[in-house]
């Protein structure tokens, strides 16, 4: 049986640990967002282009 400092402790972990996790996500989303990508395909000829550049780099 957990008593009332143990289960504060770990909740209080846990919420620790998915701030992080968060934090995380975010940079990521940020960093793929500063990346365009387009992709031009043409029938008959097949003639893939792929250009990839980035905006102004995020902080990371």
């Amino acid at each position: 049986m957990l008593d009332a400092k143990a289960l504060t402790s770990a909740m209080d972990t846990r919420a620790k640990h998915y701030q992080e996790l968060r934090e995380q996500m975010v940079d990521l989303k940020r960093h793929y967002k500063a990346w365009q990508i387009s992709v031009t395909i043409s029938l008959g000829k097949v003639r893939i282009t792929l250009k990839v550049s980035t905006k102004s780099s995020p902080e990371m």
